[in-house]
C-alpha cells in the first residue's frame, strides 16, 4: 500500500510503502496511523464517487440541498411568524397552519409532512444525516460552522 508519511523531522515520504517507511526509521505506530489515514481517505473517495455516479454531480446535489434548505427556512419562518407572546397554542396552530397552507399551494402540508415522516420511519426514505447519526452531523456542522465564522469574523471573541 503506497502512502504519504510525514517524518518526525517534518519531511515527507511520498508514495512510500511500509518497508520504505520502516527503513526511514518510522515507528510501527506512525506507519499504522498513516495506513489508517490512507484507508479512510480511500473510503471517503469511494463513497464520494458512488454518490457522484448515482445521486448526481456536485451542482445537482447543491441544488437539492438548496431546495431542502429553502423548505426548512420557510417552515421555520411560518412558525416564527406565528409566535405571539399572548397567543394560545390553538391560535398559534391556526396561524401556523394558514402560513403552511399558503406555501404548500394545493397540497395538504400536514399530509405531506406525515407521509414523509412515515416513509423515513419505515426505511422507505433514507436520509444521509440519519445514516451518519445526528451526533456526528451536529459535530460536523459545529466544526465547519466555527471555521467559516472565524473566516468571516476573525476578531470575534472565542470561549
Amino acid at each position: 500500500m503506497n502512502m504519504n508519511v510525514i517524518l518526525p523531522n517534518g519531511g515527507t515520504l511520498i508514495g512510500t510503502n511500509r518497508e520504505a517507511a520502516m527503513a526511514a526509521g518510522l515507528t510501527e505506530g506512525a506507519i499504522a496511523e498513516a495506513e489508517a489515514t490512507l484507508a479512510a481517505a480511500e473510503s471517503k473517495g469511494y463513497i464520494r464517487a458512488q454518490i457522484n455516479s448515482k445521486a448526481g454531480d456536485t451542482l445537482s446535489l447543491l441544488g437539492t440541498t438548496s431546495d431542502a434548505s429553502t423548505i426548512a427556512i420557510l417552515v421555520g419562518a411560518c412558525f416564527m411568524a406565528s409566535l405571539d407572546e399572548k397567543t394560545s397554542y390553538s391560535a398559534f396552530r391556526t396561524k401556523a397552519n394558514a402560513f403552511m397552507q399558503a406555501i404548500s399551494g394545493d397540497h395538504d402540508p400536514t399530509g405531506i409532512a406525515s407521509a414523509f415522516l412515515a416513509a423515513v420511519q419505515s426505511g422507505q426514505i433514507r436520509l444521509p444525516a440519519l445514516e451518519k447519526g445526528i451526533v456526528a452531523v451536529l459535530a460536523e456542522v459545529t466544526e465547519r460552522g466555527n471555521i467559516v465564522a472565524e473566516a468571516i469574523n476573525p476578531s470575534a471573541p472565542q470561549d
